[in-house]
């Protein structure tokens, strides 16, 4: 299994939409995807959520999120990515350690919930969420502290600093039917400081090393 997981989740500036998909998918997906380390991207898009897009990337293991390769890629910022990080709005980018698994099939819906930290009781709650219709499997998700972390010249063209989440718990879903009515069971099941949201698989793209 992966441990390492890079979450994040943006809007971005309706005028610049075209640009912004033109520049994910042919530049930033695949130079993500390239840096040592990095193992699997999944793009997805709100159904009934806030903000629109939520990212992830699975990594080896966190420290392939501070590693040289990767900072240094965050520090020399093309072009492109330059002009596109000054459309992202409430920016979300935490660096994670993967604390749970459960189930092999990744479906076309997640429901995701960002916390504070991870409640005492995440298993109990992610197997009551399992038993739900149409989910195939659930993931939960730590915080991990950055050695040395400091602001990257990528990030300084983004509008304000990122925000963090102290953790999340993640349920793979196949419709989307299904996929809200596990946000009703997770919202009930969890505390009023969780930010619940269910969003659509948008693609994934795997390294090719």
């Amino acid at each position: 299994m992966n441990t390492g997981v890079l979450a994040i989740w943006n809007d971005c500036l309706s005028e610049v939409e075209a640009e912004y998909e033109h520049w994910y998918m042919n530049q930033h997906f695949p130079e993500r995807l390239g840096v040592p380390g990095f193992r699997i991207g999944r793009r997805y898009e709100a159904v009934s959520a806030e903000p629109r897009y939520f990212t992830f990337y699975d990594t080896e293991t966190p420290e392939v999120l501070w590693s040289e390769a990767y900072v240094t890629r965050l520090n020399d910022p093309t072009p492109e990515t330059a002009s596109i990080m000054k459309s992202f709005r409430n920016m979300s980018r935490t660096v994670c350690r993967r604390v749970s698994h459960i189930g092999d099939i990744v479906a076309g819906h997640a429901v995701v919930a960002q916390l504070p930290h991870l409640p005492h009781d995440a298993a109990r709650i992610q197997v009551a969420v399992m038993d739900k219709t149409g989910v195939t499997g659930t993931e939960s998700w730590q915080q991990v502290d950055v050695p040395n972390e400091g602001t990257t010249n990528e990030s300084q063209y983004r509008d304000g600093p990122d925000q963090k989440i102290g953790a999340a718990i993640v349920f793979h879903v196949m419709r989307e039917q299904d996929a809200l009515v596990a946000t009703d069971a997770l919202s009930a099941a969890l505390d009023n400081d969780a930010r619940i949201g269910a969003y659509q698989l948008l693609c994934e793209r795997r390294s090719e090393t």
